[in-house]
Order: structure tokens, then C-alpha cells, then sequence
């Protein structure tokens, strides 16, 4: 029975990842196409000490200036 249990936590977390994946896809689409950038030119980060996230642009085809476009508090 453990074994069965094994197999549905990891298919749980499987789905977990494909939901997770799917929300952030959307998420990075949204914001590229509020900036008017390509998916690839946005950067997120995670900021714990002040619980945001924080959205980054990278312009050119060297990303050699960023701006950052938007920090979203999870207080």
C-alpha cells in the first residue's frame, strides 16, 4: 500500500508542476505583452526578507539595459 501512495504523491506533484507551469506561462506572456517584449526578455526574482516578486525587462539583443517593471507584494 506504501507503494501506492508513493505513485499518487508523485503524480500529484507532477500536476502540481504542470499547474504551476501553466499559471507562470501565462503570467510571463501577460507581462510581455504589457511591455511589448518577447517571453525570453523577462526576468522574475523572488525577493523572501520582503515577500514580493519582482518583474525585470531586458531590452536589446544583448539585454544590455534592463528596467524593472513591476514588484508585487504578497503581504
Amino acid at each position: 500500500m506504501s507503494r501506492v501512495n508513493e505513485i499518487l504523491e508523485q503524480i500529484m506533484l507532477e500536476d502540481a508542476d504542470a499547474v504551476l507551469y501553466s499559471v507562470m506561462l501565462s503570467f510571463l506572456k501577460r507581462k510581455a505583452k504589457e511591455n511589448d517584449v518577447d517571453v525570453d526578455d523577462i526576468f522574475l526574482s523572488i525577493n523572501e526578507d520582503h515577500k514580493e516578486l519582482e518583474v525585470t525587462v531586458f531590452y536589446g539583443d544583448n539585454h544590455e539595459s534592463s528596467r524593472r517593471v513591476e514588484e508585487i507584494n504578497f503581504n
